[in-house]
């Protein structure tokens, strides 16, 4: 019943919605991120949403967010689910009008209620905080298993940073992300919790020529290779902690 409605809604709103050729209401970066995180875009138009909601971040609004609090987290989230942390990296390294550089440009020492700064006490604009831990770490749950019980480490390489130390404190336990680049070679440390398991996606030239400890991955305890996608390599973990070295693709 739940789906049978949710189909008819995501029809609903794209029919009310849509703006043709491949935008929607007001054409504003949350609008396009919310057709596409929400399945409201048919799958024949995600690919051209996607795109214009890429030309509206580099090109119309120069890398600057045209959001508020609540489009600001959903504009994450899509870009997060889609891979598209370089367009998240491009918006949140700005020093400028309108973005969190230009908070700290001012001598902010407390997010903002809005850019613009009327307030210095809120916490509105704080879903930054999400992509440090799920995107750049890329600690991410896995809905299908609740509690951590199952997540996945899927690290954001973006230009600019060459390395990125992350902590999640789960219910089983803390869950470690440590990722840095040294001449085209990608070094990770890995910790699964006792009673957990993961599902990494290691950036990699080549999945056989990644290590664990010294060894060939999918020779090592605790990891499985899984095939590779998208220019990565596919591990199941086990508990345990992890140093992993792969080749960066060129």
């Amino acid at each position: 019943m739940y789906s049978e409605r949710a189909s008819t809604l995501r029809r609903t709103l794209h029919e009310r919605h849509f703006v043709a050729p491949n935008s929607y209401a007001t054409g504003q970066q949350p609008y396009l991120a919310l057709a596409l995180l929400l399945g409201i875009a048919p799958p024949e138009l995600r690919a051209a949403v996607a795109k214009n909601l890429e030309n509206t971040i580099r090109v119309k609004n120069g890398g600057h967010f045209d959001s508020g609090m609540h489009g600001t987290y959903f504009l994450l989230k899509e870009l997060m689910q889609d891979d598209r942390n370089d367009l998240i990296y491009q918006m949140a390294s700005k020093k400028d009008f309108p973005g969190w550089g230009y908070m700290l440009e001012q001598g902010a020492t407390t997010s903002w209620e809005s850019w613009s700064g009327e307030s210095h006490i809120h916490d509105t604009l704080i879903s930054i905080g999400a992509w440090f831990v799920e995107g750049i770490g890329g600690i991410q749950v896995d809905e299908k298993s609740p509690g951590f019980r199952h997540f996945f480490l899927k690290p954001a390489l973006v230009d600019g940073l060459t390395f990125a130390r992350t902590r999640y404190r789960s219910l089983p336990g803390t869950i470690v992300s440590d990722w840095r680049i040294e001449n085209g070679t990608l070094h990770m440390d890995a910790v699964v919790p006792p009673g957990s398991s993961a599902t990494l996606y290691l950036p990699a030239s080549a999945p056989e020529s990644v290590t664990e400890g010294g060894r060939p991955a999918a020779q090592s305890a605790g990891v499985r290779a899984s095939g590779a996608e998208k220019g990565r390599a596919v591990f199941e973990l086990t508990s345990g902690s992890y140093h992993f070295v792969s080749k960066l693709p060129q």
